[in-house]
């Protein structure tokens, strides 16, 4: 007991260190804990609840977009935007003769 390379005394100060080491662990456990039960009731307390109050209806016929008219629009200003150019260069060359 009091003589060889383990003396008692430097056991039992190994052990108090332990002791307090795990004090401190399950001190820092049980904060952990409750930081954790609050971050979940905070998060429930913050949940969105949704309800639907009428059944969304799907439209008779599609209004938008108007491909067919667009096509159309865009050949009949192509048309006419051609048309002019053509006329000013043609004005162009009669003007330089």
């Amino acid at each position: 007991m009091a003589g060889g390379g383990h003396s008692l005394s430097s056991e039992a100060a190994e052990y108090d260190r332990l002791a307090l080491e795990q004090e401190f662990a399950s001190k820092l456990l049980m904060g952990e804990l409750i930081s954790l039960e609050q971050a979940r009731n905070e998060a429930q307390r913050k949940q969105l609840y949704l309800e639907r109050i009428v059944q969304p209806g799907k439209p008779d016929y599609a209004v938008e977009p108007r491909r067919l008219r667009a096509v159309a629009a865009t050949l009949v200003l192509g048309l006419i935007s051609w048309g002019v150019l053509t006329l000013l260069v043609a004005g162009i060359r009669e003007h330089h003769d």
